[in-house]
């Protein structure tokens, strides 16, 4: 959260218990995607289809790379890239 709102928010969230709306968390790139509730099953199926449609190996090595580069930096990513 820090990382996308910057601590001052953050903290201020986080300190004051402060809720915010779906809509408030997707602008601020706290969560990808906002559906209404009665849509929900059928938006969780149709991105778990989209997803099991792709390359597992490839997945799993963009995973880690983004993983590496959130934690790592730049050169451990560039050193694990092909």
């Amino acid at each position: 959260m820090q990382r996308l709102l910057g601590p001052g928010v953050a903290k201020e969230l986080t300190f004051a218990g402060k809720r915010i709306d779906a809509n408030l968390a997707k602008k601020n790139g706290l969560v990808n995607m906002v559906t209404p509730a009665d849509k929900l099953i059928d938006e969780a199926y149709k991105m778990a289809t989209e997803l099991a449609s792709k390359s597992k190996l490839a997945i799993a090595i963009s995973k880690r790379a983004l993983n590496l580069a959130l934690r790592g930096g730049l050169e451990n990513t560039i050193n694990f890239e092909p």
